[in-house]
């Protein structure tokens, strides 16, 4: 997949919606949590970042809701003094291309020698971390962290609708959470005409 806008989703949704749509049909389903979830796993540590000094976890917590809405926070305890980034979004309430769509990807300062081969020019739009990066840098690194989550759940193969909160998770820790919920019965599906209101 080409990088484009900062790693941001925008030029994607900018394109998707360009193209339009079409009504089909057959219903639309969606998958709902049928009830909560806690799942958690043990921070990952970057490469050239000092581990903490006592263990970090990572986790996220879901409960049945009549949308996807969710909520992150971004915070890396390997850079001393970086700020903590918070995000949040409700679909049936919030513009994707107004807000987590257009947030852009990072990486560390600390890690650029071992990223800066593997990027293509593409990193100049990047947001590049430190201790002494400003508030509104990490808040959009949060806003694009909570896009990855809601794409990274669109792997269950339909939308999902829950209310998650998520605290340093990413793409790894997302892959390992959907076969959790594909694997021990988290989800129902159901048709948009069966549910009567947003809880």
């Amino acid at each position: 997949v080409p990088v484009v806008t900062g790693g941001s989703s925008l030029g994607f949704a900018e394109a998707l919606t360009a193209a339009g749509t079409t009504k089909l049909d057959a219903p639309r389903t969606v998958f709902r949590l049928k009830r909560p979830i806690h799942f958690e796993a043990a921070l990952d540590i970057p490469t050239g970042a000092a581990a903490p000094a006592k263990a970090a976890r990572r986790y996220i917590q879901g409960v049945p809701a009549g949308c996807f809405a969710a909520s992150h926070i971004f915070h890396v305890p390997t850079v001393a003094g970086m700020r903590i980034g918070l995000a949040e979004f409700q679909q049936d309430r919030d513009h994707c291309e107004s807000g987590i769509g257009r947030a852009r990807t990072y990486y560390l300062e600390v890690e650029t020698a071992n990223v800066s081969g593997l990027l293509s020019s593409a990193r100049e739009d990047f947001i590049v971390l430190h201790s002494g990066s400003p508030q509104e840098d990490v808040d959009e690194v949060a806003r694009h962290k909570l896009m990855d989550l809601w794409g990274d759940l669109r792997l269950l193969g339909k939308p999902l609708w829950g209310r998650f909160a998520a605290f340093r998770t990413g793409h790894r820790f997302h892959h390992d959470l959907i076969r959790k919920l594909a694997g021990e019965g988290y989800l129902e599906t159901v048709e948009l005409s069966d549910i009567k209101e947003f809880a």
